[in-house]
């Protein structure tokens, strides 16, 4: 016996509109990144692929800036805010027409929040085949500690 309930409805007849879109909305895969940069206010920028990596003393974010010079990139941590900003760009031939435009170009920057304050001045970052890896150590009250128990007789 099915553990869900439907509504009864016999062949041959119409489908009632309430029904329709509620098996619409049932049957959706909405994209997140489509909608999220839909519903922006502010203006277009790429959103960077980045991952965050927790260990007992210090988090490390990977962030995928293929042909950034990371010279002209601006990292700034504070409290539990890092930001990433730079530009892509893209090289036009001389007279070159763009057919596909799929590699972004253009000022970018990303704000992303961590779980836990960081230490900023600890912070150290390196580039190495377009990823740009960033380590922050925790701050001093945000790092595990351990208790040692006593036994009273």
């Amino acid at each position: 016996m099915a553990n869900t309930m439907s509504r009864y409805q016999p062949s041959g007849t119409v489908t009632r509109l309430p029904d329709v879109v509620d098996r619409l909305f049932q049957q959706s895969v909405l994209l997140p990144s489509f909608f999220d940069s839909a519903l922006r206010t502010e203006t277009a920028r790429p959103l960077l692929p980045v991952n965050l990596i927790e260990t007992p003393d210090a988090y490390i974010m990977q962030a995928a800036l293929p042909g950034i010079n990371p010279d002209k990139l601006d990292l700034q941590v504070v409290g539990r805010q890092v930001t990433i900003k730079g530009q892509f760009q893209a090289i036009m031939p001389e007279n070159g027409t763009w057919i596909w435009h799929g590699i972004p170009t253009g000022d970018f920057y990303e704000t992303y929040t961590l779980p836990v304050d960081v230490e900023g001045g600890q912070c150290e970052a390196a580039y190495e085949h377009g990823i740009l890896s960033l380590t922050l150590p925790k701050a001093e009250n945000a790092r595990p500690k351990s208790v040692k128990v006593t036994v009273k007789s």
